[in-house]
């Protein structure tokens, strides 16, 4: 029980979408996605904080099964659309692996890699999350000015407010920062301790059983390049990859009508090869 997953549910009818939201996220970045896709379809986006901020940090594999789980106890014999954004781009990825059958499509959007660290743009992320920094340390680290420069970028990429989280790391100190600090050494851990290699095996191995699954990427996402994104989906031979000139890593949240078009069933059945080259404005 200490890993039960809530939930918000949106929409009365039709196909069931899931939206899993990265670590660090919250239901915020799917909102307008969902209000859009809820007035057709039902949606739910599961609350993953017990997971990702588990008091002791799960392992990848430990995390992607209790989801399967979760699905699977409050939406048995269902046809799911599932879309991940960032690292539940990667759950997505690795849930569509384990058990395919349950899954009509789907879709990664700007998705954390297996093995992220190997092709992270930003040195000074790459820098925290492969450094073994202990609690302690990472924490005063944290507290110097180059620590606070290095959160202001981060907020900058992933938060729900740039401009509001610039204010709150200036501020940061206390609980907030031992907050902070949990957070970002709970996510080195996974990334360092998770067999990737057998994940990577096991996706090239049984490709031809799992979902149809497209990628909707950003050619300016700071964290992995567009040929970084292009590699990943010849090697994964996935069905389409589709990109956008801009929007940055959180597409949900800043450009949440053309993700709802590219979700959406009627779109995606009359146009399967559309590009969504568009300048998001």
């Amino acid at each position: 029980m200490k890993h039960k997953i809530h939930f918000r549910s949106l929409g009365e009818k039709g196909p069931l979408y899931i939206l899993l939201y990265g670590y660090g996220g919250g239901p915020r970045h799917w909102q307008s996605v969902a209000e859009h896709l809820s007035k057709n379809n039902r949606v739910i986006i599961p609350h993953l904080s017990s997971l990702y901020m588990s008091k002791d940090p799960l392992f990848f594999t430990v995390q992607v099964e209790l989801v399967l789980q979760f699905i699977e106890d409050h939406f048995q014999n269902e046809i799911i659309r599932l879309a991940g954004v960032s690292y539940g781009g990667l759950l997505a990825w690795a849930m569509s692996l384990q058990k395919p059958s349950i899954f009509e499509r789907v879709h990664l959007i700007n998705p954390m890699l297996p093995s992220a660290l190997d092709h992270v743009q930003i040195p000074e992320l790459k820098f925290m999350l492969r450094v073994p920094f202990n609690f302690q340390a990472l924490s005063l680290v944290l507290s110097t000015p180059m620590g606070k420069q290095f959160l202001k970028k981060t907020s900058a990429i992933l938060g729900n407010d740039p401009e509001r989280d610039l204010l709150r790391m200036d501020d940061l100190k206390g609980r907030k920062l031992i907050f902070v600090a949990q957070m970002i050494h709970h996510f080195s851990w996974i990334l360092k301790n998770e067999d990737w290699s057998w994940w990577k095996t096991k996706s090239l191995n049984e490709f031809q059983q799992r979902s149809p699954t497209e990628l909707l990427v950003s050619e300016d996402d700071p964290l992995f390049s567009l040929q970084t994104y292009q590699n990943y989906s010849k090697e994964q031979k996935f069905d389409h990859i589709h990109t956008v000139k801009t929007g940055g890593h959180l597409l949900p949240l800043s450009a949440p009508q053309l993700v709802f078009e590219n979700l959406n069933s009627e779109i995606a059945k009359q146009n399967p090869n559309r590009e969504l080259d568009k300048k998001i404005a």
